[in-house]
């Protein structure tokens, strides 16, 4: 018999308190192997009620070539913020 004797109601759900701490460990598994591709662009609560409800999690979109966003900053292809070239004029 599991310690964790409270239940808990999210939108339609129901979950008793192992299943919520089972929901919580596997998320942050998938977050520890997301983490190093840099594929994460949700927060940690976010993943968490997207699993409860069924919802797929957003994955950062990776590009082919540098861009440049709407404000004008260059990115990587990998999105990472396009440093400077020092042309060593002023």
């Amino acid at each position: 018999m599991s310690q964790y004797h409270y239940s808990y109601v999210y939108g339609d759900k129901y979950f008793y308190g192992q299943e919520i701490i089972d929901l919580v460990d596997e998320v942050a598994r998938e977050r520890e192997d997301l983490r190093p591709k840099k594929l994460l662009k949700t927060s940690f609560a976010q993943d968490l009620k997207n699993k409860i409800l069924g919802i797929e999690r957003p994955l950062q979109d990776k590009k082919s070539q540098p861009y440049k966003n709407a404000c004008g900053t260059w990115f990587n292809a990998d999105g990472t913020v396009m440093k400077a070239m020092d042309v060593g004029r002023v």
